[in-house]
């Protein structure tokens, strides 16, 4: 095998290489959703039931493309360590 001959497996195997990486970062790696509150909290009634309304930022820093269909927001106090779970209402 001469030298020549190589150039063409070197680019194959770098061709080869690079495309499972974007393979990876395009189908297989998983969604990883981070989550930022906003500044405010604004306290209302929704169907003459209390509700607040909080914005959020959200941003997927991983490579999957999708939809949020449910989201839970966890408070907890900070001193008693008591925790509430609230659920969005779709309206």
């Amino acid at each position: 095998m001469e030298s020549k001959d190589l150039i063409p497996i070197i680019v194959s195997v770098l061709s080869f290489a690079i495309s499972g990486v974007t393979a990876y970062q395009a189908f297989f790696r998983k969604f990883d959703g981070k989550v930022w509150p906003g500044n405010y909290v604004a306290l209302t009634y929704v169907n003459n039931y209390p509700a607040f309304v909080l914005i959020c930022f959200f941003e997927n820093v991983g490579a999957k493309i999708g939809i949020l269909d449910d989201l839970q927001l966890k408070v907890e106090h900070r001193e008693s360590g008591q925790t509430f779970k609230f659920f969005p209402v779709v309206m």
